[in-house]
């Protein structure tokens, strides 16, 4: 057992034991010296000495035997198997203390998440903002909006001809009615790259020289300081701004309509004529163009495997909201939701809405649902588990031009 200064080695002189003639010599610590000659007892100076390879200070174990001023030091294995020496090893200090090596680079990059890059400005090399920074999903749900929003808002264009006419690009797709209405008369950009500066003066001219209000369309995400500079040079300057919402139907809650409020598909002429005339009563003041066009809408023939659906909502028999769907593949993309103005509060828009999903998951296939939503709106539409996508910024071209007063008059 060990013993201290001033302590006998055994209790008394034998034979076996040192004699007690013989000096007392005093316990060290293990290992080097710590502690220069002539300095004063007390704390170890940190920088006196370094310890020796595969030494590292610990504190000592609690011993009412051990002066108070001990350090013991304690022998580590090497951490290599070729007994590299710790001396040399960067995970040590120049005072023998252990610092915690940093895991490899490779280690670290499957350890910590990848940081979202932000999208980049279109270039000449790089015309697509989005690729290859924005991450594929979001692309891909960016997509899925803006292609619905194209193809609903060209088809019945398509169909009534005359005077209106859809022109698609590879970036972009353009709606003009003939009809002094930024409400048909549109300019919507698609995912992958967008107009140069040249184009969009090219398009701008189309409408500001016909005197046709246009709304253009675009997704913050796709679009950067120039492009916004561009449109403002064209005479389109920033309007409003929509959310693109994305939702399950599997996981469509359920909405429990008020009383009295029916939903029905509509496809007769004077259920159309009625659908037209209940948008057109969003606007203030209304806009008899809505009603002009859904009047050459209602001469249509609209037939079970049209993919643009319209519901009317009725309340004791009268119609008091719309909404209408346009399913592509197995998305349904909302649009048109309104209500009568002394209906509203109600909580028409959420039962029409819902009622009209229902019947696209279980009789048109539809698992997912879109639309664009007005702030005014995004409660609602969170209700009924739709989930923010993206932002849409519109210009208006109105301030530009002067609304004709005729009706698809000469190009």
């Amino acid at each position: 057992m060990r013993r201290f200064a001033d302590q006998p080695i055994c209790p008394s002189p034998s034979p076996i034991c040192r004699s007690a003639s013989q000096p007392i010599r005093r316990a060290r610590p293990r290992g080097p010296r710590l502690r220069p000659a002539g300095a004063p007892r007390g704390r170890v100076p940190p920088h006196s000495r370094a310890p020796p390879p595969h030494f590292v200070r610990r504190r000592p174990p609690a011993n009412a035997d051990a002066p108070r001023n001990a350090r013991i030091l304690f022998r580590r294995r090497p951490t290599s198997s070729a007994g590299a020496s710790a001396a040399n090893d960067p995970a040590h200090t120049a005072h023998g203390t252990h610092r915690r090596r940093s895991p490899p680079a490779a280690e670290r990059a499957i350890r910590e998440p990848p940081a979202r890059r932000l999208p980049r400005p279109p270039s000449a090399s790089n015309p697509d903002p989005m690729s290859p920074d924005q991450p594929r999903e979001s692309m891909q749900q960016i997509a899925v909006l803006l292609d619905g929003m194209i193809k609903k808002n060209a088809y019945l264009p398509r169909r009534i001809g005359g005077t209106m006419r859809v022109d698609e690009q590879p970036g972009y797709a353009i709606v003009d009615s003939g009809l002094p209405t930024d409400t048909f008369n549109l300019v919507i950009g698609k995912a992958h790259g967008q107009p140069d500066a040249a184009a969009i003066a090219r398009i701008a001219a189309r409408f500001n020289d016909a005197g046709l209000p246009a709304a253009w369309w675009t997704c913050r995400d796709l679009t950067d300081a120039a492009f916004a500079r561009a449109l403002g040079e064209a005479g389109f300057v920033a309007d409003e701004t929509s959310v693109g919402m994305l939702a399950e139907l599997d996981a469509l809650p359920p909405v429990a309509p008020p009383p009295g409020f029916g939903v029905r598909q509509i496809n007769a002429q004077h259920d159309v004529a009625h659908f037209g005339t209940l948008i057109g009563a969003l606007f203030d003041p209304p806009d008899a163009f809505v009603d002009a066009f859904y009047a050459r809408v209602a001469a249509l023939d609209f037939d079970v495997a049209e993919p643009l659906k319209l519901f009317v909502g009725e309340l004791d028999g009268r119609p008091v909201s719309t909404t209408a769907l346009y399913v592509d593949a197995d998305t349904a993309h909302v649009f048109d939701v309104s209500t009568s103005a002394g209906q509203r509060k109600r909580g028409l828009a959420s039962a029409i809405m819902h009622s009209a999903l229902v019947h696209a998951r279980e009789r048109l296939g539809a698992t997912r649902a879109a639309l664009q939503a007005s702030p005014d709106g995004l409660n609602v539409y969170r209700r009924l588990g739709f989930r923010a996508v993206c932002e849409f910024q519109v210009y208006s071209n109105r301030a530009a031009v002067s609304p004709r007063g005729e009706l698809g008059g000469a190009r």
